[in-house]
Formats: C-alpha cells, structure tokens, sequence
C-alpha cells in the first residue's frame, strides 16, 4: 500500500469520494467542479459507457440508452439500454473508474487502498455485486463500511458530539431512492447496527414525483397524456427534461419560496410554491417522521440517544427536519451538505475499527429480534416470546442483521459468482423510462416501477446439503414462501420435484413467445419484445425474453419478462432458490397447471402502486421465472387475474428451450 486511502459512497443518484492522504489530509474529489458525481450512465451506439452529466445530456437524445440509478438494479444482472444488454457490474465500474482516474489525477497514484459503503440491509449477493464492480474499474479490492456506521463516525469525529460507548446514534438517511432509519451503537472498539427500518418505496424521487403532480393540474389533460406518456423521440426527451426540471425545482424550494419549471412541449412557464409543495408532501413525510420516532423510543431512550443525524440530499428540505422535531422531541442535526457525510464518515470508520464481521443480532422496533448469524441474505425475524426453532417471517418495514458472510461467501470463486449472477439476472428491461405513477402522472423510479419488477425478487442460490425445490415448511419460512394451504389454489403436498430432461439455452424465446394470454391485462404492445443475448458463463447459460404492454386511453402498464437459466447439472437447477423479499398472504406453491412442473408463486399488490406476479419452476436442470408487474392502476389487480397468463407462458417457454 501506498498510503493514499480511497473512500467511495455509491448511491442511487451520486456518487461521492474522498481522498485520505498519508499525512492524514482529506479532500473532496470533484468532477465537473461538484463534489456529487451522477450515477448516471449512458449506452452510447459505439458501445462506450458515457457516466455523469455527460450521460445526463446525452439522455435528452435518446433516453432509451440512459439509466439514471444503477445502484437500484444491483440485482437485475444486466439491464437493455437501446439495443444492447449491459451487465449492471459494468454500469457500476463505468462511475467507479472516472472516481479512479480522478484519485489517480489527484494523488499522482492509485490509492493502494479503497473503502466502499452500502445500505446496511444489503445481502452479500449486493455487496458482492459492488466489490466487482470496483475490481473492474481498477481499484484495489476494497473493505466495505454501511452506510449508517459510516455517517455515525462522522457525527462522533468530524462533528465532535459525544458518543459513549452504550449510546446510540440514530441516522435518518432520506437518499434518491429510499428512506432508512439505523440505530447505530458505539460499542468500546467500535460501532454496530443494532436495527435497520425504513420506507423501501419511498426517496428523493418520490419528491420529485410530487413537483411533477403538482404541476399535472395546471396542463391540459390531453398535452400533459402526451408528455407523461411518449410515443415519439421528443416526447420522450421531453420526458427526460420534465424529471430533471422537477428535481431542479425540488432543490430549489429548499432554498426558495417559489421555483419555476419551463414545460417547452406545452408552450408554459409553471410556478411551484414552497407551501403547496410542502402540504402536497407532508403525509409521507409524516410516515418517515412517526417510524423515526419509533426507533427513538426503541433504542434511545433515556440518556442512550447521543443525536438524530441527517444525511442524504433530500434532508435539505426544511419540512424534513421540522416534522422530525415535532415527531421525536430531539432536534436532528442537519449540514449543508448532507450528501457528503458517508464518504468522509467511511474512513473515520475504518481508523475506529469497523471489520467486517458478525454483529450481534439487530433488533426490530417492536422487539423482534434478527438472527443475522447467517449473514443478511439469511436473517430471520423473531418475536420476543417465539419459539426460537421456529423462525417467522419478515414483514415491513425492513429488518436486516449488518453481519458479513463467511468468508467463502465474501470471496466467492468465478464460477460460483457467475451461477449467482445468472439466477439473478431477471432479463431485459424495456426502453420506455416511464412507470410509476401517481394521479394522472408517471414518474421514472428505476426507469418506473414496472422497468425494475426484478428489483422487488431476491434470488438465493443455496448449493448442496439435500435441499430442494420441495421447500420443507421450515425453509419456506424462512426464505418467505408459505406452504399451500388446503383448499388454495394450488393446494396439495409438494413433493421433491422429480428428474426431468436436459435444456438448452440456445434459443431466441421472443421469437416463438406468442402473447396473446397476457393481452387481457394490456392490449397494446409497446415495447418488444425484446431478446437478450444467450449467455453462456460456463456452470449456467440464460436467454430472457421483455416485453411492455398498455391499456389503451390509459396510464395501466404491464411488464412481462420471462428468464430461463439452464444449469450444467439437474443438481445445480434444484439448489437453486427464486423468493420474494416480503410477499403477500398469497404466497403458495404447487405444479404448473397442465405440465406438472414444481412452481412457486408470489403475489404483491400495492394499493397505487405497481401489482407484481411472479412464478418460479424448477424443471430437470432449467430454473424458469415469469414475472408480471402492473403499474398505473389505482388499485391492485386481483392474483387471479394473473395465474392463467402466466401459466401459459411459462407453459410455452417450457415448449420453446431446446432440450435432449
């Protein structure tokens, strides 16, 4: 090592660094003379991945080869930017190598040593993901540090507040795409994660959607249908713009009274005022502010709350801390510059000791507790009083134990990695940014809802040991598949899937697929379907099939994708396990109708939100996912609706891959 001490906070819409140099001097790596890097890439034709605001400016030309968040499809394997499928790890090592060349540019030298942080709910699939994409990029191998212990190290050693061993340090990091809320403990050698809740549905670009509601009331419906839902080239940059002026505004209105969005396509310059701003958002802020409270009570009562620290870029915004004040009594500490916090904080926490190791078991706000002894890709829920050999499952919100993997999960072998990467990859995503809505608007979360069905599945590959897709009772709890009950729809025993033959990946699926079963949910095809490259990595091979479909004369989307992995051995496809995070009451299991393959289905609806269907099979050496997500309906479709077309789809790629 040469001295220098690189630290890097990836997020959804920036990306921060901080350059330690041996004499212990710090400094803020700028780009574009900004501390705050965009996330952001963009697929150029001649195959170059364009990162920042170059990217940024480049999506005003053709927004279907832009992704604003990759840090929000860190699970999806690759995503379709214009007529190529990128790996998210090089989406993520596209950002991380200009923060390399400008550590480099900076020191004279490559720092011999990097820190990366991430959310402290990620699994070591995640974190996996993120050390990769670092490799790639050039840098060292780098240590990882959460991010509420990162910011709690800088509360306690840049700010200078006091924090006793025993207390707590309760960080509100409200970031582009999520809100969480840490209990961060200062332990004597260190800091720990004693609990992790937060809003998974809720960040800056929910604010941002809220600028675009409200400026939704002051366009014509049939102009503003034709902004929100594009149909040509420049509608769809200006698409792009209107998302941009919104978080432009957003910014603005922290600072402000009043800020204005031009709207070029509709000929209008529109006002958005503080106060309508803030009343159009004070009931999910309320939401934020009562489960902060919550955590309070939790683990800071008395004299262990040493602060309520802010970070992230949404805190800027005044209602944000006056809301909190009101909820919890204490008065957060806010900066300037919240974004910068993490990155600094990360190298403090590393010169306190943080390691990457087993911690002990965080606690829920109403006493559950999570055995995180297997990591956070295995932590189970507890209730207080439960049998401890019965473990129950997870609900909202979320529940993660900080613990790192062993070491064999921490540093996997290619092959292993790659098996993991191909059970995850949920195929291609369509090329229109729009999908969540609210009201008559449809904001781009993740390139919309609908683009990131894959974001809301975790895909665990757990090898060996006799397991199966049978899913004895106790592992379906635990991974969060319930068993059928009599008289469901599926109802019946599950047995050990049986042998079944030899697939092949070698196959165009959107050529064969025939979608008319799902033309009862949208009618009209307006994107795909599009086919992803096979791909052959050696233990396992996967082709996937995306296609987008629409109500006609509404804002209804629906997202099908079909991924099809084949596996070298039948051995291999039957270790492998598709669940959901949080599944809805409807989880079950049972064979597919009229085909006899051993499935798992999950159903989530989510009042305004985007309903989201998955069934996973299992056949002979094929692990096969059909997912359908519905966004733009107010409310959720029925789960009936979607078990016919998905069994038929999942009936004709079963028909389609070649097999011996």
């Amino acid at each position: 090592m040469n001295g220098f001490r690189l630290s890097v906070d990836y997020g959804t819409s920036h990306t921060v660094a901080v350059l330690r140099w041996p004499d212990g001097r710090t400094r803020t790596l700028l780009f574009d003379s900004s501390p705050l890097l965009l996330s952001a890439v963009f697929a150029a034709p001649d195959g170059r991945l364009v990162t920042g605001r170059d990217a940024e400016r480049a999506a005003r030309a053709d927004p279907a080869r832009y992704e604003p968040n990759p840090k929000r499809r860190v699970i999806d394997g690759a995503v379709l930017l214009g007529d190529r499928s990128v790996p998210v790890t090089d989406l993520i090592a596209a950002t991380l190598r200009v923060v390399a060349g400008e550590a480099t540019r900076v020191a004279g030298e490559l720092p011999g040593d990097v820190v990366l942080t991430y959310p402290a709910e990620w699994a070591a699939i995640r974190r996996t993901v993120l050390v990769e994409a670092a490799e790639a990029a050039g840098l060292p191998r780098p240590r990882l540090v959460p991010e509420p212990v990162a910011a709690a190290a800088y509360f306690a050693t840049v700010l200078g507040h006091r924090v006793g061993p025993g207390q707590v340090v309760v960080v509100y990091d409200l970031g582009g795409g999520t809100l969480d809320v840490s209990a961060v403990r200062r332990t004597p050698d260190g800091y720990e994660v004693a609990a992790v809740e937060g809003m998974p549905d809720f960040g800056g670009l929910d604010l941002d959607a809220v600028v675009v509601d409200l400026l939704a009331g002051h366009v014509d419906p049939a102009a503003w249908s034709r902004l929100t839902r594009p149909a040509t080239m420049a509608d769809r940059r200006a698409f792009r713009a209107l998302w941009d002026d919104a978080r432009a505004a957003k910014e603005t209105l922290s600072r402000q009274a009043n800020a204005s969005v031009l709207l070029p396509s509709v000929g209008r310059d529109l006002q958005v005022g503080r106060e309508e701003f803030e009343a159009a958002a004070r009931g999910v802020l309320s939401r934020s502010a009562e489960l902060t409270a919550t955590v309070v009570r939790r683990h800071g009562g008395g004299d262990r709350l040493a602060g309520l620290f802010l970070v992230g870029g949404s805190t800027r915004i005044p209602l944000v801390a006056t809301m909190l004040h009101q909820a919890t009594g204490v008065a957060p500490t806010a900066l300037e510059q919240p974004e910068l916090v993490v990155a600094e904080g990360a190298l403090h926490a590393v010169g306190a000791g943080w390691q990457e190791q087993v911690a002990p078991s965080p606690v829920r706000s109403d006493g559950a507790q999570v055995d995180g002894s297997a990591g956070p890709a295995h932590a189970v829920v507890r209730s207080p009083d439960a049998d401890p050999g019965v473990p129950t499952r997870a609900g909202s919100p979320r529940v993660v134990a900080p613990a790192s993997p062993p070491a064999s999960d921490r540093a996997p072998s290619k092959t292993a990695q790659e098996v993991s990467e191909a059970a995850l990859s949920p195929g291609t995503a369509p090329d229109s940014a729009p999908v969540k809505t609210r009201g008559p608007s449809v904001a781009p979360r993740r390139r919309g809802r609908a683009r990131a069905v894959a974001g809301t599945l975790l895909v665990l590959s757990l090898v060996g040991g006799g397991v199966y897709w049978a899913f004895p009772d106790k592992v379906r709890s635990v991974v969060g598949i319930r068993p059928t009950t009599a008289g469901g729809p599926r109802s019946g025993k599950v047995g050990a899937t049986p042998a079944g033959p030899t697939y092949d990946h070698k196959v165009d699926l959107c050529a064969g697929m025939d979608f008319a079963p799902v033309r009862a949910l949208a009618s009209q095809m307006v994107s795909g379907p599009i086919p992803s490259d096979p791909r052959d990595m050696g233990s396992a091979a996967m082709t996937t099939c995306t296609a987008t479909l629409m109500v006609p004369g509404t804002t209804s989307v629906l997202v099908v994708q079909i991924n099809a992995t084949v596996f070298r051995d039948q051995e291999s496809a039957r270790s492998t396990y598709v669940t959901a995070r949080s599944g809805g009451d409807a989880e079950d299991s049972g064979p597919v109708s009229d085909v006899g393959v051993e499935a798992a289905y999950v159903y989530r609806p989510e009042r305004g939100r985007s309903s989201q269907y998955t069934l996973a099979a299992v056949h002979g050496n094929l692990c096969l996912r059909i997912s359908l997500t519905n966004a733009g309906t107010p409310e959720p479709r029925p789960r009936a609706e979607f078990d016919g077309p998905a069994s038929q789809l999942a009936r004709q790629a079963l028909t389609l891959l070649p097999k011996t």
